[in-house]
């Protein structure tokens, strides 16, 4: 197989062994890409777009890790980067997020009508809140509340202090704290 580095204009030969670990990688990485990119972007057809757009840029960026760990990280750094970089170009930080007919439910069905209702306008709350954060504040409460990493593997996904990711996640919790309470006193 013949793969062109755009960055480096030449031409890369890949062995089998390395295109069959690259397709394991995609395999392990697919679906915790696309949560996370879903979560920041709020639309999963974008998501999967950024996600794609993520393995081709770890490709291209021949990037050696010594095990699924470390590549997992450069992973998520290139996809949140992918998705703050989307965010501002369409500066959807600035407005609520609107979700169409086909945004899969992230709740669990109940059989009660009332619950399911409530349990989608809650949704959809938090949703508009989470949408309304700044990227970085929003990167960070994805990956360190809803992903559950740590402050430290936070730090290393996006490429910062763990001082930087604290603050962005108190400002985080503390905007949708403002935002969600007058809902949550309903």
């Amino acid at each position: 197989m013949r793969i062109v580095n755009q960055r480096k204009k030449q031409t890369i030969r890949a062995d089998t062994e390395q295109i069959q670990e690259f397709e394991k990688l995609i395999r392990q990485q697919q679906r915790p890409l696309v949560a996370i990119a879903y979560r920041m972007l709020s639309n999963w057809e974008d998501a999967r777009d950024v996600a794609q757009e993520t393995f081709i840029r770890f490709w291209q960026s021949e990037a050696v890790c010594a095990n699924d760990d470390s590549a997992s990280i450069v992973l998520r750094r290139i996809l949140i980067n992918r998705c703050i970089d989307r965010l501002r170009r369409q500066q959807r930080f600035k407005f609520f997020a609107w979700f169409s007919e086909s945004s899969e439910p992230l709740l669990p069905a109940v059989n009660n009508p009332e619950h399911e209702f409530k349990n989608a306008e809650l949704k959809n709350q938090i949703d508009s809140a989470t949408a309304r954060l700044k990227p970085r504040q929003k990167a960070v409460f994805i990956l360190r509340d809803l992903e559950g990493h740590s402050v430290h593997e936070t730090a290393n996904i996006l490429g910062c202090s763990e001082n930087n990711v604290l603050v962005n996640l108190h400002l985080a919790r503390k905007n949708l704290r403002k935002w969600l309470l007058p809902y949550l006193k309903e």
